[in-house]
């Protein structure tokens, strides 16, 4: 953890404290326990979810457009920029 990082988590300040109060324990197998957390952390991550979005005929017209430039489904490009928002790799100005 860097030295001069702000905690302002509660999840951060408890995890803090049981690192200063040596609360962890060793885990038997890491190997297995690395296993399983990428096991686990993939399937949250694989998990779709559909929804209904309203657009202008205008917009959904051009997101087509730019999907075939790109030479995929529109429904993937607006996924990869709302991905993009979310993760803070695009901002709205």
């Amino acid at each position: 953890m860097a030295k001069n990082k702000i905690i302002d988590d509660a999840e951060d300040l408890e995890m803090l404290k049981s690192y200063k109060n040596s609360d962890f324990t060793e885990v038997e197998d890491m190997q297995a326990a690395i296993s399983q957390m990428k096991n686990s952390a993939s399937a949250y991550m694989s998990k779709k979810s559909r929804i209904n979005i309203r657009l202008s005929d205008t917009d959904l017209l051009k997101i087509k457009r730019k999907a075939a430039e790109d030479g995929m489904p529109y429904q993937t490009l607006i996924a990869g920029i709302l991905h993009k928002y979310v993760t803070g790799q695009v901002v709205i100005r």
